[in-house]
This record gives structure tokens, C-alpha cells and sequence, in this order.
């Protein structure tokens, strides 16, 4: 009996550091958002996991990132900092980390982290196009994020006007 109760602990204190150090979550009814007929993921960012994510890019030279995909998959990726910005415009700007990554499937991560959040874009070959990881709120860090396909950005969110699709034609 006192070696059941031992395992019983061991296991549920895996589950709950699993659950403590998870990257994302999956607010109540809404893994899954069609607009418009088109697939989005809407997800919660656990904002201390990434920076903890993020320093270990620093100190090891790379880490794992796993990113929800828009069918509520999700990818996982090695991850290394690159530097994007002008050296004089990273050190106006230290809040601002830029990251590359890639995974086994061949597909690519860029990633950023700054004081409005997280953003990343995948370059899909495993699902055939271009995702995108954005906050559903500009200028909120807490908010929610949204997983989309790039085929299907103009399509949700259509703001073209008559005008500009006539003038091409």
C-alpha cells in the first residue's frame, strides 16, 4: 500500500509541473473559431513559460518552443536568437528578441517577443502553407492569441474595398 501511495505521488507531481510549465492553454469552448467558415485557434500565452523559454535560448544557445497551429495542432521547434534590428537600434530597444527556428518536418519558426507580446510566423511545408501566431489584442500582452493560416487572413478580416479590386481587374 505505501508503494502505491509513493507512485501515486510521483506521478501526480509529474502531471502538475507538466501542467505548471505548459506554454499554452486553451480557454474554455473556444479551441476551435471558424469565421467566416475559415479555421482559427484561439489560445492563452502562460507569459512566465515564454520568458523562461526565452532565457534559456540565452544561456544554452537554444531551447524548444512548441506553437498551436490554426487546427488546434500543434508544431514543435528548436529555436535559436538571430538578430534582426541594426546593432544601435537593439540596444535603444533590449525588450525586443528576435528567434529562428526549425523542426524535423523541414518547416521554419520567426519568432519575436516584445513588450506587446509574442508573434510568430511559421513557413509550413508539413501543412502546406504560411501560419501566423498572433495576440488577438495589439496592445495587450495578456490577451489571447490566434493561430491562422496566411491564405485565410485577407478572406476573415476582408477590408478591401470594391474600388481597389476594380482597379486591378
Amino acid at each position: 500500500m505505501r508503494r502505491f501511495i509513493f507512485v501515486f505521488f510521483i506521478i501526480l507531481s509529474h502531471v502538475l509541473v507538466a501542467q505548471e510549465s505548459s506554454l499554452w492553454t486553451v480557454p474554455q469552448n473556444q479551441a476551435k473559431v471558424t469565421q467566416n467558415s475559415y479555421l482559427q485557434a484561439r489560445v492563452g500565452l502562460n507569459q512566465q513559460r515564454l520568458n523562461e523559454i526565452a532565457k534559456g535560448v540565452g544561456s544554452k544557445g537554444f531551447s524548444q518552443i512548441t506553437i498551436p497551429l490554426p487546427d488546434g495542432e500543434e508544431l514543435s521547434f528548436t529555436i535559436v536568437p538571430t538578430q534582426l534590428m541594426a546593432p544601435e537600434l537593439q540596444r535603444k530597444h533590449p525588450e525586443i528578441k528576435t528567434f529562428k527556428g526549425h523542426n524535423q518536418n523541414g518547416d521554419i519558426l520567426r519568432m519575436d517577443i516584445n513588450s506587446f507580446g509574442m508573434h510568430a510566423m511559421i513557413l509550413s511545408k508539413s501543412r502546406k502553407g504560411t501560419i501566423y501566431l498572433d495576440p488577438e489584442s495589439e496592445f495587450d500582452a495578456n490577451t489571447d492569441y490566434i493561430s491562422y493560416y496566411k491564405k485565410d487572413y485577407m478572406h476573415a478580416n476582408s477590408y478591401e474595398s470594391p474600388g481597389c479590386l476594380n482597379e486591378f481587374s
